[in-house]
């Protein structure tokens, strides 16, 4: 299917099955990746398209496009995640739900470096308060897991975790 295809679909979106109808369509569009060693370009710019799409973000189900990624990591170029980067942690502060916010901490735990990472974390710390970042802690807690327990990155984590956790 055309990608042009999938923003049609994606604008005609069924008010009374809308998790599922989305969850088909992130399916749909993580198939399209197979054949590919990256991301295409085409299918890469809808997922911006629609990460910045604060409205769609918030609608049950959106939360599938992010974990359709997060299964597609090696698929990304080092300039994709980067500009996912800067998406997801620009709106942050606008997306709705437990459920997409907690798959972007992870999707960030597990495409980037645990420094990079826990400086995301921290920034994103400083700027919000609990209800915004709680998710956080889940993404930190696999963090610190691959961690030594002696190393700078894991006092670090744990020292943001309880940062976070004294907000609440």
């Amino acid at each position: 299917m055309k990608v042009e295809e999938y923003r049609e679909k994606l604008n005609n979106i069924p008010n009374r099955t809308v998790k599922k109808y989305l969850e088909d369509i992130a399916f749909e569009l993580e198939m399209e990746s197979l054949g590919h060693s990256v991301l295409p370009d085409d299918i890469f710019g809808l997922y911006i398209t629609l990460f910045k799409d604060i409205e769609f973000c918030c609608k049950k189900g959106a939360y599938h496009f992010v974990s359709g990624l997060y299964s597609k990591v090696y698929k990304l170029s080092e300039p994709q995640k980067q500009e996912l980067l800067r998406v997801l942690v620009n709106n942050f502060e606008f997306y709705d739900g437990i459920d997409f916010r907690l798959w972007i901490c992870t999707f960030f735990a597990k495409c980037f470096e645990a420094n990079t990472c826990i400086a995301i974390f921290e920034d994103l710390e400083k700027k919000f308060e609990f209800e915004k970042i709680h998710e956080i802690l889940v993404a930190l807690e696999s963090i610190m897991y691959h961690l030594d327990t002696d190393s700078l990155e894991w006092k670090r984590a744990s020292l943001l975790c309880k940062k976070i956790q004294n907000k609440e």
